[in-house]
């Protein structure tokens, strides 16, 4: 999978960017796609450079799970637009900052973070320093809420851009192919038709991954031994 970068931007970068940011690379981490996918917070303003997130809003993200503590404050550089694919805006008066930052040679995605929520019609995500507690509660359900419909969108937009030039697209790292397979040969169909064609499989299984089809050959070891000969597609494993 092509590397794809994602930087969440608030006012001060102290409340709802660096929640955005634990909550999405919660959901990352879950999906097993770390690796592919870069994830960052700033803020517009230079208030709090360097400072730790809000201590109500690492509070109320460590009541669901999600680690805050390690983040730090920074301001947003007009370099990110050219660093991350997407440069996600909590609100529209920081959207417009960032528009207004945008230089003309990049070719990120600027826009609202709530563009990618399913089950909330609002579109910014209110600012809840100067409120209670339940202010930080409903930041996080908005947020929880984008953050599914965000990988939601990357997988489906991304997991079709072959990663090399075989021209083939599931994306499978090695090691995920390891875990799918009992004896570790994934074939992208295209291949598989060519250095299989005739051969009596033993087992074939087909798996939606990526919104992309793969097949999982369980091979005899006969096949196996066969299929050392075979160059691997390197886009498959």
């Amino acid at each position: 999978m092509n590397r794809v970068s994602v930087v969440f931007v608030c006012m001060g970068n102290i409340c709802r960017s660096p929640t955005a940011e634990a909550v999405f690379r919660h959901y990352v981490e879950n999906a097993g796609m770390s690796e592919h996918i870069l994830i960052d917070s700033a803020g517009t303003h230079d208030y709090h450079i360097g400072d730790k997130p809000d201590s109500r809003a690492q509070r109320a993200a460590q009541q669901r799970g999600y680690d805050m503590s390690k983040l730090r404050g920074r301001q947003v550089e007009e370099d990110d637009f050219r660093r991350f694919d997407y440069v996600l805006a909590m609100d529209r008066s920081n959207l417009a900052i960032l528009q207004r930052m945008n230089p003309r040679d990049s070719d990120s995605q600027v826009g609202l973070f709530l563009e990618y929520a399913r089950h909330h019609n609002e579109r910014e995500v209110p600012d809840p320093y100067y409120g209670g507690a339940d202010g930080f509660e409903r930041v996080l359900d908005m947020v929880e809420d984008a953050a599914q419909g965000l990988l939601e969108e990357i997988r489906q937009q991304h997991a079709r851009e072959p990663i090399n030039d075989c021209g083939h697209g599931p994306l499978l790292q090695k090691d995920e192919a390891a875990r799918l397979s009992s004896c570790g040969f994934v074939y992208c169909e295209p291949q598989l038709s060519r250095a299989f064609a005739g051969l009596p499989l033993r087992r074939v299984l087909c798996l939606d991954l990526h919104q992309r089809f793969i097949l999982h050959v369980h091979f005899t070891l006969a096949f196996a031994a066969a299929a050392r000969c075979v160059p691997f597609c390197r886009c498959c494993g």
